[in-house]
């Protein structure tokens, strides 16, 4: 058993208890927002706590009025690069605390805790929620089995007037929930203009791109899969990767951001400056690779310090070696 993370799991339960949750099971803490229900879930594998979920339900989906553990499709798995997709990322679903690494500690978890639910104050925002995962169903199963993924939770309406009765550790909302699709066209548009300024130019919607030398220095927005937190990737694409513009591994290079640390989206289009200092810092990070072979040999390094195995770079060895 991982003591030390099991431990920062225990001081997190007690953290959610000062905050005003409930304690149904110790696989499942509530807060009810008047209806509108904060869930935090543990998964466990034997005797351990292998990962936490956050997810936004509401008293109509449950007959008692109770939420029960992975009865809703809006939430995820804390990840890396927010709810959901930490577990695609790192090729083992069962490891999603331990990939947190140095970032796991009980004051980074109460911050998700914070941050996520904090996006959640009405029924509208819920039905924002809906919208997103209308448009990516892939949310129904949030990479696993274990999650509702059936469809009639869309079919039982939440209360209008759920909600409205925020905790008092919410964070300050500007705009409130919207879909992923709103959320991505807003954020394409702020690195539209933040690309004029740093001499980059769109590739695509969220990835910004610019040629230097050898390599191309690429910058993307990576929302999660309710679009609450959004992951800064900056990367180097090459003429000699199977596509110029990508990279093996890419997601995997978060260095230039302290850790395992995603932000929240709302804070990221309601802050002009920030999103500027970042693409300072993206660019910083990009300029100590000069070709291919440097950034292979980087993030094979980074993959051994982290006892990953990722088998994509023996496909990669003539570049290595060139």
């Amino acid at each position: 058993m991982n003591m030390a993370v099991q431990e920062v799991v225990k001081a997190f339960k007690k953290r959610l208890l000062a905050l005003g949750f409930t304690k149904k099971t110790d696989r499942l803490f509530w807060y009810d927002n008047n209806g509108l229900f904060y869930v935090v879930s543990f998964k466990m594998k034997g005797r351990e706590v292998v990962k936490i979920g956050l997810e936004i339900s509401h008293a109509a989906l449950f007959d008692d009025g109770v939420p029960k553990q992975g009865s809703s499709a809006m939430g995820g798995w804390i990840g890396r690069g927010g709810l959901c997709n930490g577990g695609s990322l790192h090729r083992d679903e069962d490891s999603l605390l331990k990939c947190l690494g140095d970032a796991l500690d009980a004051d980074f978890l109460e911050r998700a805790v914070r941050e996520f639910f904090s996006s959640f104050v009405t029924a509208a925002d819920w039905q924002a929620a809906l919208g997103t995962t209308v448009e990516n169903q892939v949310n129904w199963r949030w990479y696993t089995d274990d999650w509702r993924n059936d469809a009639d939770i869309f079919d039982i309406p939440i209360r209008a007037d759920a909600g409205g009765a925020p905790p008092p550790w919410r964070l300050n909302e500007a705009g409130g929930m919207k879909t992923s699709e709103e959320f991505r066209r807003s954020l394409t548009a702020l690195l539209a203009i933040n690309a004029r300024h740093f001499g980059w130019h769109m590739r695509d919607e969220l990835q910004l791109v610019r040629r230097r030398g050898a390599v191309y220095e690429c910058v993307c927005l990576v929302p999660d899969d309710v679009s609450v937190f959004c992951g800064v990737r900056a990367f180097i694409g090459s003429d000699a990767f199977a596509s110029p513009m990508t990279s093996p591994v890419a997601n995997f290079s978060d260095d230039f951001l302290p850790g395992a640390v995603w932000i929240r989206t709302s804070e990221l289009l309601g802050n002009a400056r920030l999103l500027k200092d970042l693409l300072e810092k993206a660019a910083i990070f990009c300029s100590q690779f000069n070709t291919a072979q440097d950034w292979l040999a980087y993030i094979e390094g980074r993959a051994e310090m982290q006892s990953l195995a990722f088998g994509w770079f023996q496909r990669f060895k003539d570049v290595r070696e060139g």
